[in-house]
């Protein structure tokens, strides 16, 4: 659009920020004056950081989460506020794959316009470490829900990943911003989440250990990574095992191939099949895989999930993934790299 964003039905930040993530995991980034598409990608940051609010922040049953002692936190308050969970991974993926810690932010309200890039993701990422779900939470400590403009709402292992995720992002020494969250955010708070949410079978639940889906595991299997559990852990192998055993079962849903696609690439596991390849002949080719068998076999839908002669993705299920968030989705799935890893600049060719 023309004030820079991606449109979504859903949320246009969350919409932008995947939109612009999906550029910069290219290489297109906001500072190089010769790419072709580094003005769209910094009218797309600019936008986000018109949709950011600044929130007086303070100390919590675990600790401290203001890192850099400016007394604030910074969340997503345009749109669906009350989904400001999602919305808060997407957009720190964005600012932190930007690669520009130093760059000022031009648009945006008092604590925001005028501030670094590297504030604004320290203040998102103290956000997070505030509205991490207290020891009051029971169950559901350590996680996110919903929203994280309040200091305890809950967890639920679709929202978790997106506070992972934008963690991550923020971490990363090679996207530059090196910005280091609360060691109490990972153990004991989140990983007391993760023990709570994961299954005997090795998949993780959605707001208990019940509710497993190919979403929410590959959600707490890339949680479990952000930790820093190692690839021979018991609990990352189990999830792992589940996420083969059900593979079919994703196909056709962006949003879980999405949060497999960074678990799967994280850990440095020998996977049971060539999952890549499955994610590019069904994104590119539309075929699926069945389970059990490596033959692939056309889908034979009247909307196959390949691009269509435009260059998008057709929404895959009519709900969340509206306008241009699965061609967003699609190519973060596609790029052959990892959010907290070095950014390749290579596209994957079926």
């Amino acid at each position: 659009s023309s004030n820079g964003s991606w449109t979504n039905s859903y949320s246009a930040s969350a919409s932008t920020g995947a939109a612009v993530a999906a550029f910069e995991l290219e290489g297109h980034l906001p500072q190089d004056p010769l790419d072709v598409y580094s003005q769209s990608v910094l009218g797309g940051l600019e936008y986000i950081f018109s949709t950011l609010s600044t929130l007086p922040i303070s100390g919590q049953p675990a600790g401290d989460p203001d890192t850099n002692g400016n007394g604030r936190g910074i969340y997503c308050s345009y749109g669906q506020s009350g989904n400001s969970a999602y919305t808060q991974g997407l957009i720190m993926l964005a600012i932190a794959a930007s690669r520009a810690p130093d760059a000022v932010a031009t648009s945006g309200g008092a604590g925001i316009g005028g501030e670094t890039y590297a504030t604004i993701l320290t203040d998102m990422a103290d956000q997070l470490a505030f509205s991490q779900t207290d020891p009051s939470g029971g169950g559901q400590r350590g996680g996110w829900r919903y929203v994280v403009n309040a200091a305890s709402y809950g967890s639920d292992n679709s929202a978790v990943q997106w506070g992972s995720i934008g963690l991550a992002a923020a971490e990363c020494e090679n996207n530059l911003f090196n910005v280091n969250p609360p060691d109490w955010v990972k153990i004991p708070e989140l990983d007391t989440w993760l023990l709570a949410s994961q299954a005997a079978s090795g998949c993780f639940g959605y707001t208990s250990s019940s509710g497993c889906s190919m979403a929410t595991t590959g959600s707490g299997l890339f949680s479990l990574f952000y930790i820093g559990y190692p690839d021979d852990d018991p609990r990352a192998l189990a999830a792992i095992n589940w996420l083969d055993t059900n593979w079919c079962s994703q196909f056709g849903n962006f949003y879980a191939m999405y949060a497999i696609k960074k678990a799967l690439q994280d850990y440095d596991v020998p996977f049971p099949r060539d999952w890549y390849t499955d994610y590019v002949h069904h994104l590119v080719k539309g075929y699926t895989t069945p389970c059990g068998s490596n033959n692939y076999h056309q889908i034979t839908d009247s909307t196959p999930p390949n691009p269509q002669e435009d260059g998008r993705w057709p929404s895959p299920d009519g709900a969340w993934l509206t306008g241009t968030m699965p061609t967003s989705f699609a190519l973060l799935i596609l790029i052959p790299s990892v959010e907290c890893c070095s950014i390749i600049c290579e596209f994957a060719h079926p």
